[in-house]
């Protein structure tokens, strides 16, 4: 009925013997995806506690929730 992951993404005109090859955009999207999922399961505390402290201080959240922030930018950008 439909194709698999493996064969939408496979491009047969790209030799993929060699050990480095451009990404088709489909391998790229998901490469996004994968690391945006391990990103958020792995900073999942630091955007909690950004989100609860942001949810305290509408107004003010660039100065209140600084240093939470800061934790959450630091965990998603390793």
């Amino acid at each position: 009925m439909g194709k698999s992951a493996q064969s939408e993404m496979s491009n047969p005109l790209v030799d993929r013997t060699e050990g480095i090859h451009a990404l088709t955009r489909a391998e790229e999207e998901n490469c996004f995806k994968e690391l945006k999922k391990n990103a958020l399961k792995k900073c999942e505390v630091p955007i909690k506690e950004f989100v609860d402290c942001s949810k305290e201080h509408n107004v003010t959240v660039a100065w209140s929730c600084r240093d939470k922030n800061k934790a959450m930018n630091k965990c998603l950008n390793l």
